[in-house]
């Protein structure tokens, strides 16, 4: 490297970085406050706590003036540094880039806010975790935490508390405004935004603090639905343990969702509230073998052990004729075939190929009724008969493990 070169390396090595002046005014109840103190620390997603940049700390002289330095821009979050006094709202957060700024921080007296969280039962709920988070957007939006607007004011504007062995809170240092309070059973500090307070075992409530409570306080009582844990295994009909299995769950005629995965011994575990359900178990997409257990079905309202009784998947492929016009057949390739269990429940959607065949894979063994989704305004098509591997059937019964060439015969009536 020449000379010159290495001379401009060293002086845009030692550059310093771009810093702004902050200065301005501490006032409370609209008079300076001689010798407030303010902390101000950067806002970084993702920052653990032992990398968290040092807090900058502001004091106003006796005019409750003050002018510090700041060394990177960014978003800073002011607070009080001071008992029985607070931040109001709207100073709290402040975006400073290159230039000079000004503010004017303004000091209110905080809120006290008391309440308990109660089960249903009526019985304490110990521990449970409460956020507080003010709201700047219309009622109906800011619940909706996983928008963008949702996820900034989540972040920014909530406190996190928790219940003591009582199932009661005592929160001071909100600023009067309007808020909402947040219990939910599955609320972790690792992961604040998994709390959606519209879910099972969680309470929502609005309050809204006014100028007074700073004397009368608010006192709130939030109920949860009652919570019990389901635990079980999952095995084969001869009671051989099948690990890693997805367990999945719905209520009424909700879609299933993923709850939780068995472990190496075939057992799994999680909490739910009081109500009717649904469990199942079936393997990963990703598994070379599939299995599925079949539908257990019950209204918790205690502990509850269960055994999900898990088989292989079956497959079917096949042709699907019969003496339709080709405006039914074109309806049919656009509607398809549904598959119903034995109790008439929706099983799957077979698609069909232009050419009328089909295939399917990872269908639950048993027994199988085929119906037409036309739209009756369109006409009415029945299955009449059912061929699996040349025999004849009323309905499609299916082995564990089976792979089945089948043919439906239609015909419209």
């Amino acid at each position: 490297m020449s000379y010159f070169l290495h001379f401009i390396y060293l002086v845009l090595f030692f550059i310093p970085s771009s810093a702004a002046t902050l200065s301005g005014q501490i006032v409370a109840e609209g008079k300076p406050f001689p010798g407030a103190k303010l902390v101000a620390e950067k806002l970084q997603i993702g920052v653990s706590e032992e990398n968290r940049p040092v807090a900058i700390t502001i004091k106003a002289d006796a005019e409750g003036k003050f002018t510090t330095q700041i060394n990177e821009p960014g978003q800073y979050m002011f607070i009080a540094a001071m008992d029985k006094w607070v931040l109001a709202e709207n100073t709290k957060i402040i975006k400073i880039n290159e230039n000079d700024i000004e503010a004017t921080f303004q000091l209110v007296k905080p809120s006290i806010v008391t309440g308990k969280v109660l089960f249903e039962s009526g019985k304490p709920a110990i521990g449970i975790q409460l956020r507080f988070f003010q709201t700047k957007y219309p009622a109906g939006h800011i619940v909706s935490f996983w928008d963008k607007a949702g996820k900034d004011l989540w972040q920014q504007n909530s406190t996190l508390y928790r219940t003591d062995d009582r199932g009661q809170f005592r929160v001071n240092g909100l600023t009067q405004g309007e808020y909402y309070v947040c219990a939910n059973l599955s609320l972790s500090d690792a992961e604040p935004k998994a709390a959606n307070c519209y879910g099972n075992g969680s309470s929502l409530e609005k309050i809204v603090i006014l100028e007074n409570s700073v004397t009368e306080g608010v006192e709130i009582t939030l109920r949860l639905r009652d919570e019990f844990e389901v635990t079980g295994r999952t095995s084969t009909p001869d009671n051989t343990i099948l690990p890693k299995l997805t367990i999945f769950t719905r209520a009424g005629a909700s879609a299933w969702l993923p709850k939780t995965t068995s472990d190496e011994n075939g057992k799994f575990s999680f909490r739910i509230t009081e109500g009717p359900i649904e469990i199942q178990a079936r393997s990963n997409e990703l598994d070379a073998a599939k299995y599925i257990s079949d539908s257990y079905a019950s209204t918790i309202k205690e502990d509850t052990s269960i055994n999900l009784k898990v088989q292989a998947t079956a497959n079917i492929s096949g042709t699907v004729q019969g003496q339709l016009t080709p405006e039914l057949w074109t309806l049919l390739l656009k509607y398809g075939l549904a598959l119903l269990t034995e109790k008439g429940e929706p099983l799957a959607h077979l698609a069909l190929n232009a050419d009328h065949t089909f295939s399917i894979s990872s269908l639950a063994p048993g027994t199988i009724a085929i119906i037409s989704t036309i739209p009756a305004k369109y006409g009415n098509v029945a299955v009449t008969s059912i061929f699996k591997n040349g025999q004849a059937l009323p309905v499609l019964l299916l082995d564990p493990g089976e792979s089945a060439q089948i043919i439906i015969n239609l015909k419209s009536l």
